[in-house]
């Protein structure tokens, strides 16, 4: 999972992340980390987001993004790399969602991915809207 997915699903905020076989923890993490299984993320959570993390429950994803066009085809190329690093889907998903606009993604995001996403789709000129 990404980190963003941890902390808008569990509602907690990641503030020191670190791999394992690396020494030094990153404190300003970024939300595009692709965690992996032996990673250390330390975060600040009141006891309800504890709770869902021992219960595995996540908050639903409900929000998606309309893809309306891309102004260039280096818009397109830039567009399919945002989409990928910031919903975490594979390069080729996203790379096939900008070859066919306009079209809606068919992954659901939490709300603030969905208006992340927005938003650099914007400075890579490719027209987007929030669902």
């Amino acid at each position: 999972m990404l980190v963003a997915g941890i902390a808008y699903g569990y509602d907690i905020i990641p503030i020191l992340h670190q791999r394992a076989a690396q020494q030094r923890a990153q404190m300003m993490h970024s939300d595009d980390i692709r965690l992996q299984m032996s990673d250390r993320l330390i975060v600040i959570t009141p006891i309800e987001g504890l709770k869902s993390i021992e219960q595995g429950v996540l908050a639903p994803r409900s929000h998606t993004v309309q893809l309306e066009r891309a102004m260039s085809h280096d818009a397109a190329f830039d567009g399919a790399v945002a989409i990928a690093r910031i919903s975490g889907c594979d390069i080729s998903t996203a790379r096939g969602l900008m070859a066919t606009l306009p079209i809606q993604l068919p992954f659901p995001l939490y709300l603030q991915q969905a208006n992340r996403l927005v938003r650099e789709l914007s400075k890579v000129q490719v027209a987007a809207r929030l669902i």
